[in-house]
């Protein structure tokens, strides 16, 4: 019975730590955003060029990483329900 309350724990550790990487990211998208908006409302640049480069190519990273948070997420759930189960 001990080993079933420690891997829960430690699942329980685990998926809060997933969590805090899925809000950190979303955290960060949306600051990245709101700042690239406020860059192109002010027109406080002209490396246009340059934007258009990098903006895509982080946004598809975060998203892949939020994707792939979220099914560690879900992974973890599922495992911690399988425990609880048996």
């Amino acid at each position: 019975m001990d080993s079933k309350i420690i891997e829960k724990n430690l699942l329980d550790l685990d998926y809060n730590m997933y969590l805090q990487y899925f809000n950190t990211c979303l955290i960060i998208l949306s600051t990245y955003f709101i700042g690239l908006f406020t860059l192109l409302m002010t027109k406080q640049t002209q490396e246009y060029d340059l934007i258009i480069i990098i903006s895509p190519v982080f946004a598809v990273l975060m998203f892949g990483l939020l994707i792939r948070l979220k099914n560690k997420l879900k992974q973890t759930k599922n495992k911690i329900k399988n425990l609880n189960t048996n």
